[in-house]
């Protein structure tokens, strides 16, 4: 389970280049039973990232990591913000 990830494709269109800041208002999620997920935007979960001018094509992860996992159902949600400037 460690190291599993599922990820989504998302659309981002701007009217000019520019620099953003990107972070997890919900750093690790807790999905329950020991397992936790962390999301990711382009393979980064904080940080600066570039946003060219026009469409824009990035990738939404979530790896999961357990200690001591248990049976059953997990759930949670988790949210990534993307700062302009």
């Amino acid at each position: 389970m460690n190291g599993k990830q599922d990820s989504v494709s998302i659309n981002v269109n701007c009217n000019r280049a520019t620099n953003a800041t990107i972070g997890s208002l919900d750093g690790t999620i807790n999905l329950g039973g020991g397992v936790t997920s962390t999301l990711t935007f382009d393979g980064r979960s904080s940080g600066a990232i570039y946003l060219p001018s026009g469409a824009s094509t990035h990738t939404v992860a979530s790896t999961l990591a357990a200690t001591n996992p248990t049976p059953g159902d997990k759930s949670g949600s988790g949210t990534i913000v993307i700062n302009l400037p």
